[in-house]
């Protein structure tokens, strides 16, 4: 396991998940205490105050040039990532070996988050904002005893405990699962059941409201972890003129200098 990625906002292990603030952390007070070290903070911005832009101007405030911060990403039709998510990518980063350049890590993050099947079911659609639920189904949340599965990553909401995968082969890549409540449990253990998996529980990683409405969420690695990292934007790493870390082609995460798969500018970016 690398000891060079750092989570921010939630803890990537559940035995340590005691550990973990239960609030939103303070970028700046978290940053400007890690160890001196190039290292790679992957932030979800859920236990994170002030959000991304609150990052960005800690990392500025801090002078910690030696840090890449990655937030992870939502899956397409959310407005931000799952914790079971987070907790994906973060075991996706520290599965790999410590000859993988930490700045490859960036796009290695991104595409592990784009491979992610991720479903949640609840009890009620009115707290969801995208993908958005149908004025039918705004109805039934009413009726006791009703169901959704919301499907974050094909953006659809549907009745009932109801999994639709959109790759018809069994996920080759592991699962992690979380829940809310003893109902929530139930839901999570029927989807997981649906999906033909078994997960890791990762509900201790993040510290829910007192009184939280049930609910259960899976994400499942869609494709194998090899694939990923045979990626050509993890794979492309070369000496980045700026900072003489070894960068993939784009803007080096640390310094901001930007090169292309061939040639490497002079023009440097704040990163």
């Amino acid at each position: 396991m690398r000891a060079d990625v750092t989570t921010l906002g939630f803890a990537a292990d559940p035995r340590t998940a005691l550990a973990a603030p239960p609030a939103p952390v303070d970028p700046y007070e978290a940053l400007v205490t890690l160890p001196a070290g190039d290292r790679l903070v992957l932030a979800w911005l859920p236990g994170v105050a002030g959000g991304a832009r609150g990052l960005a101007t800690a990392r500025a405030l801090a002078g910690r040039r030696d840090l890449v911060v990655e937030v992870v990403p939502a899956p397409a039709h959310a407005d931000e990532a799952p914790l079971t998510a987070a907790v994906a990518v973060a075991a996706v980063l520290r599965s790999t070996d410590d000859d993988v350049p930490l700045a490859a890590l960036v796009p290695l993050a991104r595409a592990a988050a784009a491979a992610l099947e991720c479903w949640r079911v609840v009890g009620s659609v009115a707290a969801l904002g995208r993908p958005a639920p149908s004025l039918w189904q705004h109805a039934l949340s009413w009726v006791p005893g009703t169901r959704f599965t919301v499907d974050l990553a094909g953006g659809e909401v549907r009745r009932g405990v109801d999994l639709r995968r959109r790759t018809p082969a069994p996920p080759p890549g592991p699962a992690w699962a979380a829940h809310t409540g003893a109902a929530g449990r139930a839901w999570g253990e029927e989807l997981l059941a649906r999906a033909g998996v078994r997960a890791q529980d990762v509900s201790a990683c993040g510290h829910p409201a007192p009184g939280a409405r049930p609910g259960a969420e899976v994400s499942v690695l869609a494709v194998p972890l090899a694939q990923l990292l045979a990626d050509p934007a993890v794979t492309s790493a070369a000496q980045c003129r700026g900072c003489d870390r070894p960068a993939p082609a784009g803007t080096c995460p640390f310094c901001g200098h930007h090169r292309t798969a061939s040639t490497t500018t002079s023009e440097e970016h704040p990163a």
